[in-house]
Order: C-alpha cells, then sequence, then structure tokens
C-alpha cells in the first residue's frame, strides 16, 4: 500500500557537474538504478548528459562523498545500498523531496526531530548568551509579524529553529540544521497551520519555547518544542497524512506497515490512495468534528506547491551568526 507523498522541483542553477551528480543521484533515490548496480560507461553517461569525461567524473566523485556511489578498480562505479548514504548531506535531503517522500520518511524526519530539536532547546536554555537571546526573542517578533500579516511561515520558522539549535553551543546539534531545515519545509508544505486559531496556536507554542529558554528552563523549552513537533504531526492527521510509528502523547501509535512505495502527487486532479492506517486521525481526538472532517477528505486530491530547498552550503551561510532567513 502506498503512502502520501510530496514533490519539491529544485528552484536553482546548478553548474554542469553539478546537475549531471543531481541528475544521478536523483535516479539512484528513485531505485531506477539499485545497490550494486553498475554505473553506465563514461562514453554512454558522456553522450547522455552531453559532457565531458572530466565533468563526469567530478560528478561521480561528489556522489562518493555523499555515500551513493563506491569506485573499486577493475571493477567500476557501482550504486551503494541506501543505508551508505549520508542522510545528514543537505542535497541528498534535497534530492529526496525531488523524486517524492512518503510517510516512512516522514516519520524518519519526525524521529530524528524528536531525538535532537527538544534537547537543543534545553542546551539552549542553560547556555544561551544574552545575544542568541535577543536573536530569538527577534526572530520570534517577526514569526508573530509575520503571522499577524498571513504570510508564509516556512522560512521563518526554520530560521527560529536554527537559531535555537545554535543557541545549544552544540556543533553538533547545528550540523543536522539540513535535516531540520527539509523537514519543516516538508511539512509545511503538506499541512501548514490553517486559520487564525491554526496559526495563533503555533505562534504561542513557538512563544513557549524562546520564553523557557530566557528563564533557563531546560526541562520547559524541551517539553515545548516537543509539543511543537506533536502540532506538525497532529496537522499531517487532520489533512489525511498519517504518520504511523511515531511515539508521542496524545498520538496513538501505528504500525509500521509502510512498503515504502511511492506515489507522486504533482496536479490537483491526482488521485492519492488511502491512508495506510486508521489510527491519527480517526482517534487522537474521537469526538472532535474537524478530526471527523479529516476522515472524510482522505480521498480527496492533495494539490502540493512547488517550493525550494536549500544545499548544505547555503545552510551553512544561513545559519551563521548574524544571518537572517
Amino acid at each position: 500500500m502506498t503512502g502520501h507523498l510530496v514533490v519539491i522541483p529544485a528552484g536553482r542553477s546548478l553548474s554542469n557537474h553539478a546537475a549531471v551528480a543531481r541528475a544521478l543521484g536523483i535516479d539512484i533515490i528513485a531505485r531506477r538504478l539499485s545497490g550494486g548496480d553498475k554505473l553506465p560507461s563514461d562514453a554512454e553517461l558522456c553522450a547522455r548528459f552531453g559532457v565531458s569525461r572530466p565533468v563526469l567524473r567530478e560528478a561521480v566523485k561528489t556522489l562518493a562523498a555523499k555515500g551513493l556511489l563506491s569506485t573499486k578498480t577493475r571493477v567500476g562505479t557501482l550504486v551503494r545500498d541506501p543505508a551508505a548514504w549520508n542522510m545528514f548531506d543537505g542535497d541528498v535531503l534535497a534530492w529526496h523531496l525531488d523524486v517524492g517522500i512518503g510517510t516512512r520518511f516522514l516519520r524518519h524526519l519526525a524521529d530524528i526531530r524528536l531525538a535532537v530539536e527538544p534537547q537543543a532547546a534545553s542546551l539552549a536554555a542553560m547556555r544561551r548568551t544574552e545575544e542568541d537571546l535577543d536573536g530569538l526573542q527577534r526572530l520570534m517578533a517577526e514569526f508573530a509579524e509575520r503571522v499577524r500579516n498571513g504570510l508564509d511561515l516556512a522560512e521563518a520558522d526554520c530560521a527560529l529553529h536554527l537559531a535555537i539549535a545554535a543557541a545549544s553551543g552544540n556543533p553538533f546539534m547545528r550540523s543536522i540544521g539540513a535535516v531540520v531545515q527539509v523537514a519543516l519545509r516538508a511539512s509545511f508544505q503538506l499541512s501548514a497551520p490553517v486559520g487564525a486559531a491554526g496559526r495563533d496556536r503555533t505562534v504561542r507554542t513557538h512563544e513557549r519555547i524562546v520564553a523557557a529558554i530566557a528563564g533557563r528552563d531546560s526541562i520547559g523549552a524541551a517539553a515545548a518544542m516537543t509539543e511543537v513537533i506533536r502540532q506538525g504531526l497532529v496537522r499531517h492527521a487532520e489533512a489525511g497524512i498519517e504518520v504511523p510509528g511515531v511515539m508521542l502523547p496524545g498520538l496513538p501509535a501505528g504500525g509500521d506497515g509502510d512498503t515504502g512505495a511511492r506515489t507522486v502527487f504533482k496536479r490537483p486532479g491526482d488521485q492519492p490512495p488511502r491512508s495506510m492506517s486508521e489510527g491519527i486521525a480517526a482517534d487522537a481526538v474521537p469526538n472532535d468534528p474537524d478530526r471527523r472532517r479529516a476522515r472524510r477528505r482522505r480521498n480527496t486530491p492533495l494539490a502540493i506547491p512547488a517550493g525550494r530547498i536549500r544545499t548544505a552550503q547555503t545552510f551553512r551561510s544561513s545559519s551563521s551568526p548574524g544571518s537572517e532567513t
């Protein structure tokens, strides 16, 4: 059985070798090239992409560094299994969104966010400087202003979460910013807060994180961050997109029944399959009329607008001190 999937096409120009690396990377992630497969010959690939051998070799080096390919003497260039891929690499994550992500991928993103972001908020409460706090409060004010003006929240939300990771003072927390960025962007594309009440609730929960960090309340900061992640999963459920296997208070655990199969929804007329389980949307709040409407919406088309995913290099620039997103 297939799951919902969001496709966000690339929105940036690429050099020749980067364009070749992206095309081959997408083929690998889409399983058009499987683990253990040998790449076609240099001559065939050069003809396919219209590039020189040096350009092709640079693309292959790029993919090898990301864990997608391996080169062996007298064997050739082989595709590596997914377990070898660097899932913290900004390009690898972006290519997953180009191919399309299903509920299993959303669950993996939720897992890593739950493992890292509450702890990052807790550390930020203990270690933040006054400069860190000023930056967080400024970003929170900008976030609230966008809500009042009915503007898109994705960029402001990303900037705030990345600033919290930076305020933790832990370089490893900052280094997974690309994962957080992709998770937030996919979340907003799938089910952004709707209506005045939903958007106000989003502001209040984020304000609790910043207030806890300001008060050096590490436990409160972690709890507030966990609630923000929980709300995102609830919004997915309300949109008829259930993420099985994520354990959170107030969300019943679904089974791990996702086969990983992909169905791409590109147009409003595309018909998505039924959701994979009857867990979150059906049972989270049984008497809530919004949940009942969500159950009726499960067979309605899901239109996903195009967006833009930045590379890890762009992330590093945007998360440097004093930068804004």
